[in-house]
């Protein structure tokens, strides 16, 4: 089981259960799988597809920042 099968199938059996949680800020499944999924189709239109490695760099911040 992959990390990317373990979220996938969390998200469907339990969307609204915590994935991620930092200090006060807790992000579920579904929200996790919907930016996965954002940044996998941002990719794509960039030319990276399945199997394509990529950075991304992030600021240090005190709280985990996602698009709402």
């Amino acid at each position: 089981l992959t990390v990317v099968d373990f979220l996938r199938r969390s998200s469907e059996r339990v969307p609204d259960r915590t994935a991620l949680l930092f200090q006060d800020a807790r992000i579920s499944y579904a929200r996790l799988q919907g930016e996965v999924e954002r940044l996998a189709s941002a990719f794509a239109v960039l030319g990276a597809g399945s199997g394509t490695s990529v950075a991304i760099h992030l600021p240090f911040a005190s709280r985990p920042r996602v698009s709402p």
